[in-house]
């Protein structure tokens, strides 16, 4: 299980569950996760940090408010670390486990 060091020092773990899928999904994460596949096939780099940093705010936040923090899309927004490695890091670690549960919910 890997932590997150935030950027104001705090670690998040990446846990995954059904609040975390439901509040990501209201969010509309995959039309921006498909936007950033775009971006990346066409290589267009130069937006590619923005779209990073807008998809991990709204994981944190997912993250935080599945496990009962109060906290807005501001607040998460400036919870996203600056180091790119951690930043990607972060969306490795939420996508391993998102596919982990889509694989789970398949074989019900």
């Amino acid at each position: 299980m890997a932590d997150i060091r935030l950027s104001d020092g705090s670690l998040l773990e990446v846990n995954l569950n059904f609040l975390t899928v439901k509040i990501l999904s209201e969010s509309n994460i995959d039309q921006l996760d498909e936007k950033m596949r775009k971006l990346q096939e066409s290589n267009n780099l130069d937006q590619l940090p923005k779209l990073q940093m807008k998809i991990a705010s709204k994981v944190i936040y997912a993250i935080l408010r599945s496990n009962g923090k109060k906290v807005d899309m501001e607040e998460a927004l400036a919870l996203v670390p600056a180091d790119d490695d951690t930043l990607e890091l972060l969306l490795e670690e939420f996508e391993r486990r998102a596919s982990k549960l889509k694989k789970k919910r398949i074989m019900r």
